[in-house]
């Protein structure tokens, strides 16, 4: 069964919004992954952006966080819907049993730490900056896939280790 995935991220500008676009496309055409946006969801009727970001972060499976320097600024001063977003984020992370279901995206432009708000620090974050984008998007696909890069041996019944006698 595929995951549902919902995307989030700062509308930074048009080519980033575009940027988004292309990857939940991809995961979608591509990986056979439920994946979509807010731009998706809210070109039908009238809709409540609060309500629809938390039902959407709340409903799916895994929620993918495209972290930029905007993104950092919004969710660190709670601006607009990347601060209200963030806070949902915040209870997410802090649950042990829900903690994985966030996967955050850095996508930055040279300087890996200036997108990454206080929520965050720490976390694992999937780099997706243009020189990393195609080991990130595996990787990403990998989390939502639920499939570890590398696999793990078995353990072996091991050598018999006996005491020495020293008689």
């Amino acid at each position: 069964m595929s995951k549902k995935v919902f995307v989030t991220y700062s509308w930074d500008s048009e080519e980033h919004g575009t940027w988004v676009m292309q990857l939940v496309n991809t995961l979608r055409k591509d990986d056979g992954i439920e994946a979509t946006l807010d731009k998706y969801i809210l070109q039908d009727g009238t809709n409540n952006l609060n309500r629809m970001m938390v039902d959407n972060i709340h409903n799916y499976d895994y929620v993918v966080v495209v972290l930029t320097e905007n993104y950092k600024e919004r969710a660190n001063n709670e601006m607009g819907g990347v601060g209200f977003e963030s806070t949902m984020l915040m209870d997410i992370i802090k649950n042990p049993q829900e903690r994985n279901k966030i996967i955050p995206l850095n996508r930055h432009n040279g300087n890996f730490d200036a997108t990454i708000p206080n929520f965050l620090r720490g976390y694992n974050l999937i780099d997706v900056s243009d020189t990393k984008l195609e080991d990130g998007y595996n990787e990403l696909v990998r989390k939502i896939k639920e499939v570890q890069k590398y696999k793990i041996p078995e353990l072996g019944k091991g050598k018999e280790i006996k005491p020495e006698d020293v008689g």
